[in-house]
C-alpha cells in the first residue's frame, strides 16, 4: 500500500501539513544534503513567540515526518532534529547547539550521533574581543 504522506516532486508545489513539513518539502526540492529540524517538538505548550497554546493537536506528526525517510534517504539527505524533546523520532534528535556545529561543519554526522555534544562554553565560539 502506497503512503498517505509524501513530499512534492513537483518544483512548483509543496505538501503542507504543518509549516515545518513544508520547509522540509523545500528542503527536499532543493536537494539539500543536510537539514536540521528546529521547534518541532510536537507539544501544546505555549509557543516562545506568541502567549497562548495551539489549539491543534500534534499527534499526527510522528506519522507525517517517518513518511518522508524513504525519500530522503534515496537522495541522501541527512536530517537531523534539534528538537531533543520532539515527539518526531525519526530523525536523530539533538540540542539545538549540537545541530548548528553539525550543520555549520564543525562536526560530523557520526560525532554528533555519538557524543550528543550539548552547550557549553567549549563549543561555543566567541569573537575575540579587544
Amino acid at each position: 500500500m502506497k503512503n498517505r504522506f509524501e513530499l512534492s516532486l513537483l518544483p512548483d508545489r509543496l505538501h503542507t501539513g504543518n509549516s515545518a513539513w513544508g520547509a522540509l518539502g523545500l528542503a527536499f526540492l532543493l536537494e539539500s544534503k543536510k537539514v536540521v529540524l528546529c521547534g518541532v517538538d510536537g507539544t501544546r505548550e505555549k509557543y516562545a513567540h506568541m502567549d497562548y497554546k495551539p489549539e491543534s493537536s500534534f499527534h499526527h506528526l510522528p506519522g507525517l515526518f517517518a513518511s518522508a525517510v524513504p525519500q530522503l534517504a534515496a537522495r541522501k539527505m541527512q536530517v537531523v532534529n534539534g528538537s531533543p524533546q520532539s515527539i518526531v523520532d525519526c530523525f536523530p534528535r539533538v540540542s539545538p547547539m549540537s545541530a548548528i556545529h553539525w550543520i555549520c561543519g564543525r562536526i560530523g554526522l557520526e560525532e554528533l550521533l555519538h557524543e550528543r555534544i550539548e552547550i557549553d562554553d567549549v563549543c561555543m565560539e566567541r569573537p575575540n574581543t579587544v
